[in-house]
């Protein structure tokens, strides 16, 4: 769910300049949804690609949906990657 939240926020660009550029980032989910912290933790290289991963993370301030039923966490950390060659076209 988390990764779908952040794929949808994303708009590739238009004028990347590495066709299969990669970018890593760390989100942290509250128990109730919000998003705690967020950053890039392995840039691509390419400035447009990073630059557009970075305007998705600052879209996105919660998931919209809390921790399930019984779940005994605060929070949750997850790794989230951003392609452009394994998700173009997908959304």
């Amino acid at each position: 769910w988390v990764w779908s939240v952040y794929e949808s926020a994303w708009v590739r660009p238009e004028d990347a300049s590495i066709a299969d550029a990669t970018v890593e980032v760390s989100v942290t989910i509250a128990r109730d949804g919000r998003v705690i912290d967020k950053r890039i933790t392995k840039r691509s290289g390419d400035p447009a690609v990073d630059a557009s991963v970075q305007r998705a993370l600052d879209r996105i301030t919660t998931v919209s949906r809390p921790f399930p039923e019984g779940a005994k966490d605060n929070q949750r950390s997850y790794i989230i990657p951003f392609n452009m060659k394994t998700n173009r076209g997908a959304a």
